[in-house]
């Protein structure tokens, strides 16, 4: 099922933040569809679709499972963050489902899959083909005037969705 399209794509790692209660690596998509844009968007850079490196969707495997072996010795559970841009844009949607689905199933409970979209999950109903093996949603766009960078997620329309359970959490204060 592995995928030689082409991305771009900056991946980062986190001991907070972005993987909720774990240790995270965080892959930033880049470009976002959102027709009207964020204001004060957290990564307007990201908006764009060609930053961060140029890479295929199996390279990009490759180098998080590097990085995911050595932390895995150290961490019980790793946060895998699709991130962006916007990771369900329609030109990353294929390489999130494959990423998220090997990772899934190799390291099955050691590893949550938590993506961040500008979506709703009403939004949603159309692509669940692609978010089949996420256990966290950080859904909603983000709203400058209900800011609260105190929490997870960082604008109070926004919430956490629970995909296993179907259920919306209580946002995470952050410190």
């Amino acid at each position: 099922m592995l995928s030689n399209n082409k991305i771009y794509v900056t991946l980062q790692n986190s001991i907070n933040s972005d993987g909720l209660w774990n240790p995270s690596i965080s892959l930033y998509y880049s470009g976002c569809d959102k027709s009207i844009k964020c204001i004060d968007c957290h990564n307007p850079e990201l908006q764009d679709k060609k930053q961060g490196f140029y890479t295929t969707t199996e390279d990009l495997i490759k180098d998080i499972e590097k990085v995911l072996i050595k932390w895995l010795d150290t961490y019980e559970t790793m946060s895998l963050c699709f991130i962006g841009g916007e990771p369900l844009a329609e030109w990353n949607r294929e390489s999130v489902l494959i990423i998220s689905q090997y990772f899934k199933l190799k390291y099955k409970y050691r590893i949550c899959n938590i993506f961040y979209s500008w979506r709703y999950l009403k939004d949603l109903v159309q692509l669940t083909k692609y978010i089949k093996y996420m256990d966290y949603g950080v859904l909603g766009d983000f709203k400058a005037e209900q800011k609260d960078l105190n929490y997870i997620p960082s604008s109070k329309n926004q919430y956490i969705y629970d995909f296993r359970n179907k259920t919306k959490m209580k946002p995470i204060k952050k410190g």
